[in-house]
């Protein structure tokens, strides 16, 4: 079933990685192993861009326009302005 769950940040003190830990990791104690098609059995033809039904014509990043508004006052009297700015909006 699909769940979402949330905990609030108070609930756990992180704890920070040991930079000696971070170190060996990339030693050549801790080799990276490098598997090509034969190693997992499948036919080159049917992984890559060879076997991909689907091929990316144009990647872009969406230039996006963002509008920012400070609203001063109590925050009492800020709620107020911002509730009624999203009304006006139709956002809420």
């Amino acid at each position: 079933m699909p769940a979402l769950i949330t905990v609030i940040g108070e609930l756990n003190t992180p704890r920070y990685p040991v930079m000696g830990n971070l170190l060996s990791a990339c030693l050549p104690r801790a080799p990276i192993k490098i598997w090509n098609a034969g190693d997992i059995g499948v036919k080159t033809d049917e992984v890559g861009l060879s076997g991909s039904l689907t091929q990316v014509i144009k990647t872009f990043a969406p230039k996006g326009k963002r509008k920012s508004e400070i609203i001063d006052g109590s925050p009492k009297e800020a709620v107020s302005k911002l509730i009624e700015k999203l009304k006006a909006g139709h956002l809420i």
